[in-house]
């Protein structure tokens, strides 16, 4: 009986690091080069794993209506970049401009009144200097 039962935890241990893995795998990564340039496919990227598909929240929080709970944009832009609660901040994976462009989609993408057109919110802009 005690084998089973180790082997039940083993089993259980085993999963639970797949999951993590997983998850963590789905958390994409800063580089530019491939970094998505929308703010939807940021969001795709980094967000919905957690906040689900249309913003309805899983692990979580819902995000629908955002700019209600939110009013000051840099309020939400801080919580992105920092993290709140459960959720990691993510100023370490997203540049400057990737954060402020996921929150202007979520802010614009989910809200009560939101049709079932894609919202593909504000694009990142990057400029570059010339030599």
């Amino acid at each position: 009986m005690r084998d089973r039962t180790r082997s039940v935890k083993v089993c259980a241990s085993i999963a639970a690091m797949v999951v993590a893995a997983l998850v963590v795998s789905a958390c994409g990564d800063s580089s530019e080069s491939s970094a998505p340039r929308t703010g939807r496919a940021i969001y795709v990227e980094s967000c919905q794993t957690c906040h689900g598909r249309s913003g309805e929240g899983f692990v979580g929080p819902s995000l629908i209506d955002s700019a209600a709970r939110y009013p000051d944009e840099a309020d939400e832009v801080a919580i992105v970049t920092n993290g709140i609660g459960e959720m990691p901040g993510w100023g370490g994976r997203l540049t400057t401009a990737q954060i402020a462009t996921v929150v202007g989609y979520i802010r614009g993408a989910f809200t009560s009144t939101s049709t079932t057109e894609p919202f593909e919110g504000p694009q990142l802009v990057t400029t570059t200097t010339a030599p």
